[in-house]
């Protein structure tokens, strides 16, 4: 039976990953992909990742109109998490 994925970019990158990463848990993906605003800056970062990520999965959701049985949902949201508050302090 075919695991279906809806993922929340048309980006081709993130389509892949979505169906190399669902291709080593389950045999038959089919992966559906639409593109949703992430709702956060254009250049996320640190606690906007996630909420991006969270935005996405449920704009695809409530876009949805359940005409078929969608077993996961991806949101997949780019950006940088800052590991140092400034550089000046970096290696001391």
């Amino acid at each position: 039976m075919d695991k279906k994925i809806f993922i929340s970019s048309v980006n081709p990158v993130t389509v892949n990953a979505t169906k190399v990463a669902f291709n080593k848990f389950f045999s038959n993906v089919v992966v559906n992909a639409q593109e949703v605003s992430s709702g956060v800056s254009e250049q996320p970062i640190n606690e906007e990742l996630s909420v991006g990520a969270r935005n996405r999965v449920q704009a695809i959701k409530s876009s949805h109109e359940n005409k078929q049985q969608i077993d996961y949902y991806v949101g997949i949201e780019s950006g940088r998490v800052e590991l140092f508050s400034s550089c000046d302090n970096f290696g001391r």
